[in-house]
């Protein structure tokens, strides 16, 4: 069991934009696999950016346990010191190199080097475990989308607001889940109500719209045109009635 364990800044540039409590899972996932060697159950994004860093905490592990095993052998060997130094005359000079001379080479290299870790833009381009995701999200919302019009459009739009870095215009599947539920039940309290294009609703990211939910009056222009049909046939019966009277 580890006491401790390494956390590289690609790890907090990946995380830093993201929503809290997405965070906090995060952290909690890096904790629990870096010192327990435990995955932990994560939400969609949470374990789409966790597979992209558990690669480096595997190899920091690795470093980790050879340096332990090396340890516990007592480190490199020693040199054997029994070994004759050459008998090197300073004094004469050498034409040419003594293929007599023992040269000592140490070919014990130690190759545990910690290379540089590059800032990991986790949705440019995004992984495919992350974009069959948002995939998966995206065709559960369309299937309830009562205007299926543009649909290529609609992901497109989708996959922005949900991995952008933008505080203002991330979303969360559950909130989009939560805006269209309420755009369905306004729909079928409002029959006169004709829904949006698809493409129109995720582009003006319309889950944030709000709706109220109860029977609303008719809309101006449709209450007036009806009004206007009644006065006409208003009309048309009284002038039926004077019609009459020549008759």
């Amino acid at each position: 069991m580890k006491d401790s364990f390494v956390f590289y800044r690609s790890f907090y540039e990946s995380i830093k934009g993201l929503d809290k409590d997405i965070q906090l899972e995060i952290y909690n996932a890096i904790s629990e696999y870096s010192l327990n060697d435990r995955i932990l159950e994560l939400s969609p994004i949470a374990n789409a950016i966790f597979i992209l860093i558990k690669p480096n905490i595997d190899n920091a592990t690795k470093r980790y346990n050879a340096s332990v095993e090396n340890g516990k052998k007592g480190g490199r060997p020693k040199k054997n010191e029994n070994l004759k130094k050459p008998n090197i005359n300073l004094n004469e000079t050498q034409n040419k190199p003594n293929e007599n001379l023992n040269v000592d080479v140490d070919d014990d290299v130690d190759d545990d080097v910690d290379e540089d870790e590059e800032s990991i833009n986790i949705y440019s381009p995004p992984p495919k475990k992350e974009d069959e995701i948002l995939k998966e999200e995206f065709e559960k919302l369309w299937k309830m989308y009562p205007k299926k019009s543009g649909k290529d459009k609609s992901f497109t739009k989708y996959k922005k607001y949900r991995t952008s870095k933008n505080k203002d215009e991330y979303c969360t599947y559950e909130e989009v889940l939560n805006g269209l539920e309420k755009y369905l039940k306004y729909i079928k309290q409002n029959t006169w109500y004709s829904p949006k294009d698809g493409s129109t609703w995720f582009n003006n990211r319309c889950w944030k719209d709000e709706y109220s939910m109860k029977e609303e009056s008719m809309p101006e222009w449709l209450d007036k045109e009806i009004k206007k049909e009644i006065v006409s046939n208003q009309e048309k019966e009284e002038l039926e009635k004077l019609l009459e009277c020549y008759r």
